[in-house]
Parts: structure tokens; C-alpha cells; sequence
């Protein structure tokens, strides 16, 4: 619950302090687990920035990024958390207009670069997202996305803004758990490659029950919409990147069905 959720966040923000207090970036990396977003959500909470960081960098890659952004420590792990902690939550909400996390780029032409996000970027760019696509307190955001990255960051801070839930899941589809009916989630078109390929009836029906299937971060084949379109999935095809705080435009589900592949709107 978000109750429970807060109560560990004011946990970890404890523990954490000790060890990083004054400390203004930090490095996060992570595996994508329920802990990475209590991690970001604890620095929140100490006015510390996280500087989210893929788990398979090098020492090399590490002190390039290093030369960007001035941070000088790295979590890689995190405290276990201890269910039994006082129940007393102290969480100091920051202003909206600070500095909220640094993601970096994809690197896909050169060094990644870091993009500075404010709490302002994440609350309109989420609340954009909900409104357009009609995002309710009783949908479910799929997160299998890694947070490193700017798509898998918002997904779970659109589930929490619009009242929803998120559920944590492998990257690899065919892993997923059960899907229900009320369920948007947001995939990169390998991932939807990987899943269709095998024609799997019960894949298919499982993603034919997501109300959104949100596709960006790279090039999408148009053998990929086809084939999307053919198993009548509720395929948005987007655009967004990290400098604009992820979606900023797209093709609602209804017009993709209907043929459309180019003519996006902005959200």
C-alpha cells in the first residue's frame, strides 16, 4: 500500500542518512526492484539527487559520466528493511521547482549525456501522460522497463500520481505474471518482437487484455505495427525522449487500430 510504501521510504531515509549525509548527487545502481524505488524516493527525502546509473557500466564508462555530473559516491545496494520499524513518518516534501534526478542519455551516437530533471518535469510529463490516456485509481502500470532510463522512471511515478498501482516485472514478456484487464504498461519494440515471435496464443491474450501497450525508445519496424495490428492490440505508438522527461507525443490506441503510423499527437 502507499501507506506501507511511505513507512519503508522513512525507513530507508534512516539508514541512509548516516552514510550519505551532505552528500548532493548520488550514483543509484540498481537492479530494477521495489528497493530502487524506495532508494530514489529516501534520497528524495534527504534533499539528495539521484543520479541513476545502469547496472552494467564499466569503471571506464562510470568515470566518464563522472566528468558530467559531480556525484562522488555510488549505491549499489541498499539496507534489508525492517517491517517492524516505528510507524512515525517523517517525509519531507521538496519544492517542485528543485532538482529532482539526473537520467542519462541512451549514448546511441556518443558518451551518454546527464539531463537534470526538476520535480516540476516528472509531475507535468506523468499528469500529461494520465490525462491522455485516461490513466484511472484502479489501473496497474506494468514496470519492466529499467528506471535508468527516463521510460522506465515515469512509469512508476505516473502509476502513484494518478492513484494507481504498479507491478514489477521481468523485462522478458514470456515471464510476466498474469495480466488483468486493467493494465497499461510501456515496452521498448524488441520486447514486443521477443514476445510475438513465437505466436504464442497465450501471450497474445495477455497483451490483448492490456488497455495501453506504450512503444517508444527506438525505431519501431512497420512488420512490428502490422503484426500488432493484426492481434488488435491497444498499441500506442510514441515518441519522447530524456530531455523532455519521456512521452511528449503519441498515436492513441483507437487511430493505431484504425491504420494510423505516423500522424502522432502532441501530448
Amino acid at each position: 500500500s502507499i501507506t506501507s510504501f511511505f513507512h519503508d521510504v522513512a525507513y530507508l531515509s534512516k539508514k541512509l542518512h548516516i552514510k550519505f549525509h551532505g552528500e548532493q548527487f548520488l550514483g543509484v545502481k540498481i537492479e530494477n526492484t521495489y528497493e530502487t524505488l524506495l532508494t530514489i524516493f529516501a534520497l528524495w527525502n534527504l534533499d539528495i539527487c539521484p543520479v541513476m546509473l545502469s547496472t552494467n557500466l564499466s569503471e571506464k564508462e562510470l568515470s566518464q559520466l563522472k566528468n558530467q555530473v559531480p556525484f562522488y559516491k555510488v549505491i549499489s545496494n541498499i539496507p534489508k528493511i525492517n517491517k517492524n520499524q516505528d510507524k512515525d513518518i517523517n517525509f519531507n516534501f521538496l519544492n517542485i521547482k528543485s532538482d529532482a534526478i539526473v537520467i542519462f542519455t541512451s549514448g546511441t551516437s556518443s558518451i551518454p549525456k546527464g539531463v537534470l530533471l526538476t520535480f516540476e518535469n516528472i509531475i507535468q510529463s506523468a499528469l500529461s501522460t494520465i490525462s491522455f490516456f485516461n490513466f484511472k485509481q484502479n489501473n496497474k502500470w506494468i514496470l519492466s522497463l529499467p528506471m535508468n532510463h527516463i521510460a522506465g522512471l515515469m512509469i512508476p511515478m505516473r502509476a502513484l500520481l494518478g492513484g494507481g498501482s504498479v507491478q514489477v516485472e521481468n523485462s522478458d514478456i514470456l515471464e510476466w505474471s498474469k495480466i488483468n484487464k486493467n493494465s497499461f504498461c510501456s515496452l521498448v519494440p524488441t520486447q514486443l518482437t521477443r514476445a510475438l515471435v513465437g505466436h504464442e496464443e497465450k501471450i497474445i491474450n495477455n497483451l490483448k487484455c492490456l488497455k495501453l501497450i506504450l512503444i517508444g525508445g527506438s525505431k519501431i519496424p512497420l512488420e512490428l505495427l502490422s503484426l500488432a495490428r493484426e492481434y488488435q492490440l491497444n498499441l500506442s505508438p510514441s515518441y519522447g525522449m530524456s530531455e523532455a522527461c519521456s512521452t511528449i507525443a503519441a498515436i492513441p490506441p483507437k487511430d493505431f487500430l484504425l491504420g494510423n503510423d505516423y500522424a502522432a499527437t502532441i501530448l
